[in-house]
């Protein structure tokens, strides 16, 4: 076969058979119910980031952690969604990630990729406990732990021992992902992963298919106009919501949780957000998660 013929995932893909085929089905995730299980004062996490947590203004910039170390790492059990609600107009939805299908029943056209890439970290426990705290550890996530095959460019091949980190994923239960509608995350959002991918020097097939993924993007002046409205309605319960969860959940005590009031709270006002779009401005404003060239007439 001509070598210009070969796909740009190639690399990873055959490198990688051999570990796919000792695995026979992706890892199983093993979910953590205590956000701090197991883990004591001194000693560190690895942590894996797969969103906006890639970029590093993002990461050591506002949330203020300063990893020990990094890491590229291959997370053949799990894909790389955009199913987790956000704030319709501003961040319909944020990354998240799910279990991995096996190869022989994925469709290449609409899963291309090998799995998922992503950067683990190895942080404080005081760190960690700031990124539970400022990712909405406990109300929006639930924390994972799973194999990842670390990848070291140019080659990126990957290796055939596996570390274990922690990540944090949204659950199928979770009533942030349970939206029937198909959304995209906002260009901003999608660039901070561009952002860290390109840092991080992650495969370029990766990059390219970060840079092809499509931005929600409003399309009329009524979208425009309903995006205004819908922040002059919801912007002080949300950002008051966000910032008591920040404050009281970041300290060693509650260990980057919130308490129980608060995150009951937060669920509430998110799924108040999201019924009011629903109920009233879809209808009147048009569409603002997913493609804005449908249900969104233009003036």
């Amino acid at each position: 076969m001509n070598s210009d013929s070969v796909s740009p995932t190639a690399t990873l893909q055959s490198t990688g058979s051999n570990i796919l085929d000792e695995l026979a089905a992706p890892s199983s995730p093993v979910v953590i119910e205590s956000l701090v299980d197991g883990i004591q004062e001194g000693e560190t996490v690895l942590y894996l980031a797969y969103g906006s947590n890639m970029e590093y203004s993002t990461f050591s910039g506002r949330r203020k952690v300063k990893p020990l170390s990094k890491q590229n790492v291959w997370v053949p059990s799990l894909d790389l969604t955009f199913d987790l609600k956000g704030v319709p107009y501003f961040e319909p939805r944020f990354a998240n990630v799910r279990k991995r299908i096996s190869d022989i029943e994925c469709d290449r056209e609409t899963s291309p990729l090998p799995g998922l890439i992503g950067v683990v970290y190895e942080v404080t426990l005081t760190d960690w406990h700031r990124i539970l705290a400022t990712e909405g550890g406990g109300t929006s996530y639930l924390t994972i732990h799973i194999p990842c095959y670390p990848i070291d460019p140019p080659t990126n091949i990957p290796s055939k021992s596996p570390i274990t980190a922690t990540t944090l994923c949204a659950p199928s239960t979770n009533g942030r992902v349970d939206r029937q509608d198909k959304g995209q995350p906002s260009l901003r959002y999608l660039n901070l992963l561009r952002t860290g991918a390109h840092e991080h020097d992650l495969p370029a097939f990766y990059q390219s298919y970060l840079t092809a993924l499509k931005p929600y993007k409003i399309t009329s002046i009524r979208q425009q106009i309903g995006k205004w409205v819908y922040f002059a309605c919801w912007a002080g319960p949300l950002f008051c919501v966000i910032g008591m969860s920040t404050l009281l959940s970041n300290n060693e005590k509650r260990g980057g949780r919130p308490p129980g009031w608060l995150a009951a709270l937060s669920k509430g006002v998110g799924e108040l957000m999201w019924t009011t779009y629903d109920i009233i401005f879809k209808p009147l404003f048009g569409d603002g998660e997913g493609d804005s060239t449908k249900g969104a007439k233009s003036l």
